[in-house]
């Protein structure tokens, strides 16, 4: 009998825990032994995760010293379990160009690029991370179109839409209420709230719908959103979280969520990047959880969208979101379509990252 190979996940920048999921379960379906080093404050995001062979978990700053220390124990972990991949689940930031320079005791290199415009322009990425890590991956089809990687490396996409089982608070849902989702912490710059929210201030809701805004909402630092969420009539219909919201609590809101609504939109921060070589996390959770997906309707040049996604015009948003929302039987029916498609499986999924990491 072979023994068991060891692999290692690195997550030393400051999110994107959710990626990291169905690697694990990826990896141990096919026999390895999983390795997570990461960022510390991000391990009461991973400590459930089940059959870990172990972790290593560092304080990240912006300095020299505290990299080389990093390289240093990352070097003496991997020599005791011989360890000879490592996957970079986020690999593009200032402590992995370091790691790859350094020398360490790695034969094969794996990293996630999550911002696909800095395959096309950034320099660090293609001159020096690039120099090491050979394969990479993108987290949707649709951007494949759009990034140019340096001569011989090899780009695949997988879709991280698998999560390990984990305890779930109870959430109290009344009977025939409707959830609306807005994953990810409160952003202004990243999310057009004003587009809808305006919409609401002058329409309403009906009294069976809730916003529920999924992430940390510090009304300080929007003064301007928090007065206007503060006023809307149906302020009571509106769910915020003043701090960081809890693994297990935010699977708990998603498992009984209706639509999900990621509010991008033409003229904001960022959307020219959206629209070509980036993603919101919120897609994947919603292809996780097999949850209707309201997209802004440039969003329908994209594979997934055109298929599953509810399509809409920025001055018709809430317009659409109440007609989704008031027929049970059309949301039903995008969800068995979910559900049923072949893409979002886990073997399918499985054997895509498998290909390319090994």
């Amino acid at each position: 009998m072979m023994p068991q190979q060891h692999i290692a996940l690195l997550e030393l920048g400051g999110s994107h825990t959710e990626c990291l999921y169905a690697q694990v379960l990826f990896l141990q379906q096919q026999g390895y032994a999983v390795h997570m080093i990461c960022n510390a404050h991000l391990w009461p995001s991973l400590a459930y995760i089940p059959g870990l062979a172990g972790h290593q978990l560092h304080t990240v700053k912006s300095c020299a010293a505290n990299h080389l220390g990093i390289w240093w124990q990352l070097r003496g972990y991997l020599r005791r379990f011989n360890i000879r991949t490592i996957v970079v689940n986020t690999a593009e930031n200032s402590l992995v160009r370091d790691l790859t320079v350094l020398p360490l005791p790695v034969r094969r290199w794996v990293g996630i690029v999550h911002n696909g415009r800095k395959f096309n322009r950034g320099f660090t990425l293609r001159r020096i991370i690039f120099r090491k890590i050979r394969r990479c991956f993108v987290l949707n089809d649709t951007l494949l179109q759009h990034v140019q990687p340096p001569r011989g490396m090899h780009v695949g996409c997988f879709y991280p839409v698998f999560f390990p089982p984990m305890p779930v608070p109870p959430l109290e849902k009344p009977v025939g209420e409707v959830w609306i989702c807005i994953p990810g912490s409160v952003m202004p710059s990243r999310r057009d709230y004003g587009s809808l929210l305006a919409q609401v201030a002058k329409h309403g809701l009906p009294v069976y719908m809730k916003l529920i805004f999924l992430g940390k909402y510090d009304a300080n630092s929007y003064p301007e959103l928090a007065a206007r969420l503060q006023s809307l009539p149906c302020a009571g219909q509106v769910v915020t979280f003043k701090e960081a919201v809890s693994e297990p609590l935010f699977q708990a809101y998603l498992a009984q969520s209706d639509v999900i609504l990621p509010l991008l939109h033409p003229g904001g921060h960022l959307f020219e990047q959206y629209i070509r070589t980036r993603i919101s996390g919120a897609y994947n959770l919603a292809f996780a959880w097999k949850i209707p997906l309201l997209m802004e309707r440039s969003f329908g040049q994209w594979e997934d969208f055109a298929r599953h996604a509810v399509l809409y015009a920025v001055h018709d948003l809430l317009e659409t979101l109440l007609a989704l929302a008031g027929n049970p039987t059309e949301r039903a029916a995008r969800k068995a379509a979910l559900e049923a498609d072949p893409k979002f499986s886990f073997a399918v999924q499985c054997q895509r990252y498998m290909k390319l990491l090994q």
